[in-house]
Parts: C-alpha cells; structure tokens; sequence
C-alpha cells in the first residue's frame, strides 16, 4: 500500500524491459504484482481490499501478452519472466480463497480440466496455458514444435528453467505444481530409450553390457547397419547401473534426427530435469526423487569412443561430425545437472533428524541406499570428465556446432589469407616470364620461403581458434551446483576409501600412505569447483558490488541467482549478516568437504614431505607426479581462498566458522559433529592450532619433494602467507594486536617458519626454464626479509644485552647483501650464479637487488619507532644499529660503482629511488636522535654520517650520468635526490654547530664523475652555474683538515 502512489513511475519501467537483466525483470514483474492493479480501481467490488494479482495491472498483462508473442526466444523470455511473476504472486490469492488443493488435480499428461477453477486459481492456470502455448507446446507431444535450430535457447528451457526458480521460492500453490507436473512430467520419456533382457549370452558390439536396445533405428546405428547419414557408429557408454539399467538417453538419436524440432528437443533436456526433479524434492516439498532415480545410472546414447578420436572424426561428414559433437555437448550437461540433481539428497538423507555427516546406514529421500546412489555419483563424475575431454576435441575441430544461446562461429580472416598464400601456384617455370635461370631460381625460392613463413603462421592461428571453439563449447555447458563439493566428503570419494567413523589416516602408517593414489581428474575437478564456490560466496572487495549487482541467467548455478520469488528475498537483510553464504559452510562442514580435503593434504604431505627409504617401493607414488602437482596446485588455492574470506576473520560469527573449519582440515575426524551456532562457544587456542597444524601440513607439501618447479613452490608459498595473514587478521579483530604490543607467540613463530621456507627456497636449483622475476624470487626475497624480524625487548636493560645482529631484520639484510649479492662479483663478467645461492645470477640481480634496497628505509624508521630509540640506555645500541644499517646500504650502491656489468640504467634507477627514499627517512628520523645523542656518542655519530655522505656521493654520480646519457626515468627522479641531498647538508651543518663540531667539515669544489667514481675528461669549457661550493673531507679534494678531538665528517652537494 505504501508503494501505490508511485505505481505510474513503476509502470514507466516498463518501456525498458528490454534493456533489464533476468534477474531486474523479475523484481519488477513481481512488485508490480504486488502493489496490485491500476490507479483507478478501489477494491475488489465487494467492499474489501484489492487482492494481489485479480483484476487490474491491465498495462502489466498487455506487456506480458505482448513479448510472449514475440518469435524471438530472447524476447520471449520477458513475458515468460512476466507471467511467471505473476503465476507467484497470484498464488498468494489461491491459499486466501481456502482453495480445495485436490480439485484440481490433474491426471498425468492431461491438459482438460473437468474441475471448474475459482477466482484467482482460474486465472493463474490460464495464464500458465497460455506460456505454454506460446512456447509451442502442444497437447500431444511437449516438444513437438517447430522450434527454430539456430535459435539457441529456445522458449520452452526459458520458461522451465524460470518455473524451476518459482518452485524453489516456496510460494507456489499446489494447484499450480501439480499443473506443472501435470503437463511435464511424461515429457522425460521422450528423451528416453527402453532396455530389455539379454537374449544373447555375450554383449551385442559397441555394447557395454548386455542390455539390448528395444527401438530398432537405434540398434543399427550400433550395428553401423542405420541408413541416417548423419548419425556416426554408436554406442551406449557409461552404463553405471549395468545389468540393472532398464532405460537409456537417446542423446545420439536425436542429435542426429533430419526432423529439426527433435534435434533443438535437447535444448530442453536440462531444465526439463531440474524443474521436475525440484518439485520432487523434499526441500521444496516434494515426495522424493524416485519417480527419476532410473536416470542416475542408466546408459548413455553417444558416439563411439574412436569416433572422438583424432582417426575417427577426421573420416565423418560434417553433419556427422555436428552430430556427434551436439550429443557430446548435452550429454556433459546432462551428467552436470544429475550430480546437481541428487548429490543433496545422497549426502543428507531426509529421514535424518537433523543434516549431519554422511551416514551410510541412512536412507536417501528416494528410497535407494545412500550408499549405491553416492557410487553411482562419483562414476558419473568420472563419466562427465570423459564425455567433456570428447568435447573438447569435437566442438575445435567443427566450427558448424553453436552451443546454446551463442551467435555462430566466424572463422577469423587471417585462415583465408594465409591458406591463399599456401595454394599460390605462381611457382612453375611456365609461368614466372624469367628469361634468367638464376633470377627464376632466386623467385621460387623467395616464394617457397614465404609459404613456409605462412604455414606456420596458419598452424599457429588455426591452433588459437580450435582452442576458442572447445573453451566456448565449454563455457557454454550447464553449471556445476557449488552442493556438487559434497561429494569431496563421500567415503567413495576418499583415497583412503574410509569406512564410517575416524579417518584412517591417523592410523595408517607412513609407507601405507605413501602408496595412495591421489591427484585423479575427479578430485581434481571437484577441488577446483570447492575454490569457485568459495571465490563466489566470498567475493573479493573490489568486484563485490558486481557480483552482487548481476543477476546471472537462468542457466546460472542456483545458489548464484537471485530469487525474488523466494518469501523473505524482498525483506531487507540485517548489516553484516548474509546467512545463504553461511548456509553453504554449513552443509560443507556437515558434509565433510573439509575433511576430504584434510585426507587429500595429509596423504600429499607425506608423499611429498617424508623421509626417503634405502628400499623403494614400486607402489609407491612418485611424489613430483604432474598430476599431484597440479592437485596440489589447487588445493593450495582452495585453501587460500578459505583464508582470505574476510567475513570469516573480521565477524564473531565467521571466526566459529573458520575455527570448525580448520578444526575438520586438520583432524579429519568424521565422528566429531562441526556445528555453529549462536550458543557454539569460540576457542582462540583451537583455531590458532588449527592455523599453525595446517601451516605444517602445506610446509610438507611445498618443501617435500625436492621439485625444480619454481611455479608450483610459490603457490606454496603464497598459502603459507595466507595462513600468516589470517592469523594476524584474527589477533587483530580480537585487539590482541596492537601498536607497540608484543604479537602473540604462535604469530610470531608462523613468521619464523616461513622466513626460514623462503630462505631455503632461494638456496635451491630449479629448473632451467624457470623465470626468476618479481613474482618469484624477488618475492621469496621480500618475505625472507620481511618476516624475519626479530622482537625488540621492551625492556631497556635486557635490549641493551642483545647483539645488535639479532635485532629486527639486520641479519637477514646481511646475509643478502653479503652472502647473496656481493658474492655475485666473484664469479666470472658477474654472471653467475652464485654457488651457495643458485637463484642469484645476472638475470636475477635485478629483481633482488631492488628488493633489498627498499627495505632499508623502512628498516631504518621501524628501529627509531621501536622500544630501543626511546629509552637513553639503549641510545648507543640504536645507533649501532644505525651504523650497520648504512654500511650494508654503502655496499649495495658499491656494487654498481665497482662493477661495470651490474651498472645497469634500470638497477641505477632503484638505486636512486631507494636513496632518495633512504635520506627522507634519515633527515626526518636519524638526525634528530643524532642532535639528541651526539656529544654521548660522538665518534659513532660521525661514522653514520661519514657513511650517508658515500651514499650521496654516489647518488650525485648516478645524477650527473643520467645528465650525460639523457635518460628520461633518471632525470625524472633527480630533483627529488637533490632536494633529499640538499637537506641532508644543511642538518648536519645545523647538527654540527651546536655541538660545536663546525670544524669537521670544510668546503671544497665539485667535480663531474663517472658511475665508478672516476673524474670525467671533458675539453669543453664548464660552464660557471655548473660550478658549485661543496662540503667534502680532505682525502677526497685535498683541502685541510683541523685537529682535534673531533673526527673527520665529509658531506658533498651536487646540483
């Protein structure tokens, strides 16, 4: 009622439907329902209040008459959305007029309605029959319309699909389900074959078992004796319920039909499946899933295995060729909507009082053992990846199939041009008019040249655009349901084939484990959609607002798509509480997704991560196998995506969540229940466990092993950081992290460990292809450094005790610059690599070499914000720290100086970044403890500045060079570094007159130099404003020096 005064800006809306996503239509459609019917009728005649959906909304129905006479399917789909809105919330009206339900019931199949509906139900059922009519539907056969082939998604899958999303919200009455099942539900049958008894002994050819096929055109398409040219040799495959199977998918039957409206049937065979198998099931009401359970096992109707193979296909007509590839096609979405279909009702039986963990002994919503319907899952898991690879290679080798709903393939323009090139026949004496052998001879030569040239470009562009064709095939497959994870907590699923109760690999031994096979194409798949779901449920922030914003297709996974059909999907959420992504969690963890998981990482670690025997067993798993590699590649970023979810470490709720969850990655105890709710009590200690348990786990797997693939370590290594991160985003949450305060133990040794890691990394010989960039040893570099500071003691008396070496990152810092990167210069022309250090080399210096550069003006402002700039007992210490601090900078600017080969212009462009960098620092924090400690400290104050003013010498050089060379980035920075210098000179002059030191530093005249600190020759006259007074130390320009008690301090200026 409070939206009717704005009803006519509503209707306004109207006019740009065409424009407006599915998920915008709808919520549209159904507020439009909701506030009632036009400005100008007051009540339902009768003295009461309007009711939603009766009478009215005259401008709503023409739009919605309007678009479903539309030809386009396209546009259809507005007025499906329409009616469809309408059909829900006129369903509202049913359950007010205490409508008798069993009036009308429909018979199975039956269109004719000898009941007489009332009020709105009348209404509602015609508007269904009227979608359905539109879409083609006839009374004797649901798919018997002319639909158009190239059309893509045809009406009927629009207008099922949106029916299946009406059912799913609950609001639906059941005189409009059973309309539904009415007139849909014998349709499956059409997609089905029948199986009788064997009548022979051994399995018919192309068989797999021994069923025969009743429908004789398709007992010869197996026998190759089938007279349609368009269908290949096939073959039922796949056939899980073996002996037992009773029906079969005619999937090869009607890809291959000449009757087109049986082969755009297809279209349909998804969404025909998801709506029934919705208003079956007990979630939504229903009764069970056995009226469709044949479906999981039974057979598939598809082309020969060899057919798919490079041999076989190459040899089919193209219409055989299409054939073959469309059935490929919708049988891999086929098999995707049967996992999505029943692996809820395999892994939560509904005659469980509440939703736990998998329990053998229980019953599924269907009546079939839980047990034989999760086998029969994962082999059709295996199933679909095979039907997928066929095609993969059928959809790039023909260019003619159009997945649903996409616009033909055009081949690109770059084929035709190079294949003309190819046939150019212009080569023949005949025809070249050379009067010279030798001219003729050079021509043909350059023209065979330039058809190589083009047959390679041609394989390589052919190549690109078989790929495009098999990803878009891919993409264009129905999606996998994010419940399709549940099947990662099947015992069928486990490789250790688990029996009900604890894991067996906290008992198993470590040569047992070593012998599991892991890393297969279903875990593979099923890890990588657990990483997809988590991805989608916890969105990053930057693309959090698309992904809430998009309303998706109707062929979208259903937990993606907004439901404003749903009862409470209208209502406004409370701030920070999104209970559908918890919802996912909680099936998850009662599944034991986490703890096939924990299964999967335990057993990799100890192939990877344990100790060698003297006796190798053959069974046992070669642990740098590509295919566990590239498990483990996605196990890590499952993991990762897990850990960087900041509703799990930023909210109350989320930390139980996240605790549950690294309890169950980390234990694999299936007897434990991993319920959260609102009285489930938080325990720091236990998920602090969890992390640093699971820190250790993917610490094996990363370092076991002894891999030379330096891509596959830093994916390790970036879990590793992960968990890091998590930690310290949980202590930070929880205010046990904060400014000066001592981080909590387990943080601090999740630090260690990984510096420690990225040490050893760095240490190691990889393979000769790896790339040795940013990403990789510079962030190995970057993390060795970083997390290796060492805690500063807040205590004065106790800090003034630690050597200065094992304070904050100093020793790292030394062990790069002295151990890494100077060694660099023994070895031949700075080549490389370094013995005790393989990562460092020519090709690398760059990277590592700013990597440790910018370290030091953090490093230098961290020791003057630390307890050990703040008391006057450790003042000598801190500068102490100074001193070396700037010594180890003094040696990386040496290294270009006293190297020609390492005087690179990017490596001078760091270096003077990092300088300039470096004296901000030290002007703003260095001098003034300088001012305040110097007369205590005299001797080792002048040694730092003694040491900055080398730097600054050197930043002048590398000024002057870039002046003599023109190089844009370097003069860019210049002023920058002039400034820094200029003010460096003027503190210290300041620091220098009050305490009395003046005399310690002079004056002198600067001279041009050179990258290695040698005076540049130049006959040309200087010119006078290049000319300038400079501060300098008598050894570098021979003026005089006083005596005294003061030692010398030399201080430059360039300009």
């Amino acid at each position: 009622s409070s939206l009717r005064p704005f009803r006519p800006y509503l209707s306004s809306l109207l006019d740009y439907v065409r424009g407006m996503t599915s998920s915008q239509l709808r919520r549209l459609f159904v507020v439009l329902f909701t506030v009632g019917g036009n400005d100008d009728d007051g009540d339902d005649g009768m003295g009461g209040p309007r009711k939603v959906g009766v009478g009215g909304c005259d401008d709503v129905q023409i739009v919605i008459r309007k678009y479903l006479a539309m030809p386009s399917a396209f546009l259809k789909r507005i007025g499906i959305i329409g009616a469809v809105a309408y059909v829900v919330t006129g369903s509202a009206n049913i359950v007010e007029e205490e409508f008798d339900p069993e009036a009308t019931e429909l018979e199975e199949g039956s269109e004719d309605q000898t009941t007489p509906l009332s009020g709105a139900a009348t209404d509602v059922i015609n508007m269904l029959d009227s979608v359905r009519d539109s879409c083609g539907v006839g009374a004797q056969n649901a798919f018997g319309a002319d639909f158009d082939e190239s059309n893509g998604d045809t009406a009927l899958a629009y207008f099922l699909d949106e029916l299946c999303l009406a059912v799913r919200g609950g609001r639906l009455a059941g005189p409009v389900k059973k309309w539904v099942l009415g007139n849909f539900s014998a349709s499956l049958e059409e997609f089905l074959g029948d199986l009788s008894d064997p009548t022979e002994s051994e399995p018919s050819e192309g068989v797999e078992s021994q069923m025969v096929i009743d429908d004789p055109s398709d007992r010869s398409i197996v026998s190759g004796t089938s007279g349609n040219r368009r269908s290949p040799r096939g073959a039922l495959r796949f056939n899980i319920d073996v002996d037992d199977a009773v029906v079969y998918v005619k999937f090869l039957s009607l890809a291959a039909s000449d009757n087109p409206s049986l082969r755009s049937s297809l279209t349909q065979l998804c969404p025909l499946l998801r709506l029934l198998a919705t208003c079956h099931d007990t979630r939504y009401d229903g009764i069970g899933l056995a009226e469709i359970d044949a479906v999981v096992g039974c057979p598939l109707f598809l082309p020969k295995s060899d057919v798919c193979s490079c041999e076989g296909f190459y040899d089919l007509f193209p219409d055989q060729q299409l054939a073959a590839t469309m059935s490929s096609f919708y049988a891999a979405s086929w098999c995707r909507e049967l996992v999505n279909t029943f692996v809820h009702s395999a892994a939560f039986p509904p005659n469980a009082d509440t939703e736990s963990a998998i329990d053998p002994d229980e019953a599924s919503q269907d009546g079939s053992d839980p047990e034989e319907l999760r086998r029969k899952l994962v082999e059709k898991i295996k199933a679909l990846i095979e039907i997928q690879e066929d095609l993969k290679f059928c959809s790039s080798k023909a260019p003619q199939f159009t997945p649903p709903g996409l616009a033909p393939s055009v081949p690109p323009r770059e084929l035709d041009d190079l294949q003309r090139i190819i046939d150019d026949e212009y080569d023949s004496d005949d025809d070249m008019g050379f009067a010279d052998d030798k001219a003729r001879e050079k021509e043909i030569k350059k023209r065979a040249k330039i058809k190589e040239k083009a047959k390679n470009k041609l394989t390589k562009a052919r190549k690109k655009y078989e790929e495009s064709l098999s990803e878009r095939s891919l993409g264009a497959l129905r999606p996998i349901s994010s419940s399709a994870c549940l099947v990662l907590g099947f015992p069928e699923c486990s490789v250790i084939d688990a029996a009900p109760g604890a894991s067996q690999a906290l008992s198993m031994c470590a040569g047992e484990m070593r012998k599991l096979k892991v890393g297969g194409a279903v875990e593979t798949l099923l890890f990588g959609q657990l990483q997809e779901t988590i991805d989608k449920i916890f969105p990053k922030k930057k693309i959090a607002w698309l992904k809430s914003s998009s309303g998706g297709s109707t062929g979208d996974d259903e937990q993606s798509i907004d439901n404003p059909y749903a009862a409470q999907s209208l209502l406004p959420k409370k701030p920070g509480v999104d209970n559908e992504k918890f919802k996912t969690l909680d099936e998850f963890l009662a599944g034991y997704v986490f703890g096939g998981l924990y299964e999967h990482m335990a057993t990799i670690a100890e192939i990877r991560g344990g100790a060698d025997t003297e006796d190798n067993d053959e069974d046992e798993v070669d642990r740098n196998d590509e295919n566990l590699l590239h498990c483990t590649s996605i196990i890590f970023a499952c993991v990762r995506s897990l850990l960087d979810a900041d509703p799990l470490t930023a909210s109350a709720r989320g930390r139980k969540y996240l605790e549950q969850i690294m309890k169950q990655m980390t234990s694999g105890d299936r007897t434990v229940s991993y319920e959260v709710g609102d009285r489930t009590p938080f325990s720091l200690p236990s998920l602090r466990k969890g992390l640093a348990d699971g820190f250790t786990m993917i610490e094996e797997m990363v370092m076991g092993g002894d891999t030379d693939d330096l891509a596959f370590a830093m994916e390790g290594v970036e879990t590793l950081e992960a968990f890091l991160r998590c930690a310290l985003h949980v202590e930070s949450a929880l205010g046990n992290i904060s400014k000066g305060a001592e981080e909590p133990t387990e943080v601090q040794g999740l630090r260690k460990k990984l510096s420690e890691i990225c040490h050893k990394l760095l240490r190691r010989t990889w393979s000769d292809d790896a790339k040795y960039n940013k990403a990789t040893v510079g962030k190995l570099v970057t993390l060795y450094v970083d997390f290796s500071c060492s805690s500063i003691p807040t205590d004065a008396d106790q800090a003034a005790k630690v050597d200065t070496m094992a304070l904050g990152r100093l020793e790292a810092l030394s062990v790069i610059v002295n151990d890494m990167l100077t060694e660099l210069t023994n070895t031949e022309d700075c080549k490389g690599p370094v013995d005790t250090y393989p990562t460092c080399s020519s090709h690398s210096f760059g990277t590592l070499f700013s990597a440790v550069l910018n370290f030091f003006p953090n490093e230098l402002a961290f020791i003057h914000a630390s307890p050990l700039a703040a008391s006057n007992k450790t003042a000598c210490k801190t500068l102490e720290y100074d001193l070396r601090l700037v010594e180890l900078f003094c040696d990386l600017f040496s290294l270009t100086k006293e190297n020609p080969e390492l005087a690179k212009k990017p490596h001078l462009l760091s270096q003077l970044k990092a300088g300039s960098a470096f004296l901000h620092t030290f002007n703003s924090k260095a001098v003034k403890f300088l001012e305040k400690n110097f007369q205590d400290n005299q001797k080792t104050a002048l040694f730092i500045i003694r040491a900055v003013q080398t730097v600054t010498k050197q930043m002048g050089n590398v000024i002057t060079f870039a002046k003599r060379e023109k190089d844009s980035a370097l003069i860019k920075e210049a002023p920058r570094a002039k400034r820094l210098m200029e003010a460096f000179l003027h503190k210290i002059k300041i620091l220098m007159r009050k305490n009395n030191c003046l005399t310690a530093i002079w004056q002198g005249t600067l001279t041009e130099k050179n990258i290695d600190g040698s005076t540049v020759k130049d006959d040309e006259e200087e010119d006078d404003d290049d000319e300038e007074e400079e501060e300098g130390s008598g050894e570098e320009e021979g003026g005089s020096e006083e005596e005294g008690d003061d030692d010398e301090s030399e201080e430059e200026e360039d300009d």
